[in-house]
């Protein structure tokens, strides 16, 4: 059988390479959609490590409060929930810090995983405040106030 095409005067024009050409561009259109997938599932991946650290690092925060809340004696509960606090977040620390009136703030600040900026931790010049503990780029940061 022979892939022809027929000109206007009637005559057979075989068409070489086209079958061939059309291979490529569907390789090239496969490839770059491949890529594509691959990209988006690594993303997806860091993305669900990173909400995982986050929803922990809440937890351990929330854990700190709770036992801040059960009054002078339960510094030994506190002391335990900190260190916890360091063993289940990665590259954390956990400081509480009281203010006028009763009011205390636990605060967690860890490394972040994602939306990296491309600069070095060690080298930032950006930092924000997280309810008076600095952070700076490559890090993030829960706070939550409570009142003894």
């Amino acid at each position: 059988m022979c892939l022809c095409l027929m000109n206007d005067r009637g005559a057979q024009i075989y068409g070489r390479g086209a079958a061939l050409l059309e291979v490529m561009l569907a390789v090239a259109i496969m490839a770059t959609s491949a890529l594509g997938l691959a990209a988006t599932q690594l993303w997806l991946g860091r993305e669900a490590r990173s909400a995982t650290i986050r929803e922990q690092a809440v937890f351990m925060a929330d854990a700190v409060v709770e036992a801040g809340l059960g009054g002078d004696g339960n510094s030994g509960r506190t002391d335990f929930w900190t260190r916890r606090a360091s063993a289940v977040v990665p590259r954390s620390t956990v400081a509480v810090t009281a203010s006028a009136g009763g009011v205390s703030v636990a605060s967690l600040v860890w490394s972040s995983l994602g939306k990296s900026t491309g600069a070095r931790p060690d080298t930032a010049t950006t930092q924000q405040a997280c309810n008076g503990v600095v952070v700076t780029v490559g890090q993030a940061c829960v706070a939550l106030s409570f009142v003894k």
